[in-house]
């Protein structure tokens, strides 16, 4: 954890929004990508916040890093309340191109490079199939 957390500038606040919500997602946008594509961050940032924060979800911004956690152990409530909803993400077809990185955290696991993981599961076949892109205000 370390290590990522050091690649996160991990601020005061940082370490404190981590440790208080066992189950979060930290996304590092890539600015650059949305302007290319005729979008805005601020766009961006409010989809994310539209599929992402409910309830039970808190978020926390520091720059360009977005991190949405739960503040529960239970992982079936995590997976209800972000958990499935991260993942939709992951098939969405700009999904690498709009994020530089992208991280898990889950109590009792390592911290996860989602990307890493993605390169995984397709070199073990389990490649899957883009949704239609519902990210809209861009060309």
């Amino acid at each position: 954890m370390q290590a990522v957390m050091e690649k996160t500038r991990a601020t005061e606040d940082v370490r404190h929004f981590i440790d208080t919500h066992p189950y979060a997602s930290e996304y590092f946008i890539d600015a650059d990508a949305l302007h290319a594509d005729g979008a805005t961050v601020e766009a961006f940032k409010t989809y994310l916040d539209r599929k992402l924060l409910n309830a039970r979800v808190d978020r926390f911004e520091d720059d360009i890093h977005l991190f949405y956690g739960i503040q529960t152990e239970n992982a079936q409530l995590a997976g209800e309340s972000l958990g499935w909803n991260a993942v939709d993400l992951e098939y969405q077809p700009w999904f690498r191109r709009y994020f530089s990185s992208v991280i898990s955290y889950e109590p009792g696991s390592s911290v996860e490079d989602v990307f890493h993981s993605l390169d995984e599961w397709d070199a073990k076949g389990w490649n899957h199939e883009s949704d239609l892109d519902d990210f809209f205000p861009k060309n």
